[in-house]
């Protein structure tokens, strides 16, 4: 268990990492804003997850690591 603690980005920064995972206007609507409420909140990686998410599995780890900054494809670097 990783217990290094992240502070999550701003909203706005938030919904912009979400979307490039899954930009699709129902998630966008309805469960970023339940994620992005969050915002400049301190947590663990592993904290995250249950508290953004429950269901999401397949793209859940793909949030996380957006959200922490650990997913180069999302920030613009293709080689990942």
């Amino acid at each position: 268990m990783n217990d290094e603690m992240i502070t999550l980005p701003a909203a706005d920064e938030m919904l912009t990492r979400l979307r490039s995972v899954i930009d699709e206007p129902h998630m966008a609507a309805n469960l970023y804003p339940k994620i992005t409420k969050y915002a400049g909140t301190r947590k663990t990686p592993e904290g995250i997850p249950p508290a953004v998410a429950r269901g999401l599995m397949v793209a859940l780890p793909r949030f996380v690591r957006v959200l922490c900054g650990t997913d180069d494809r999302a920030l613009g670097d293709e080689r990942s």
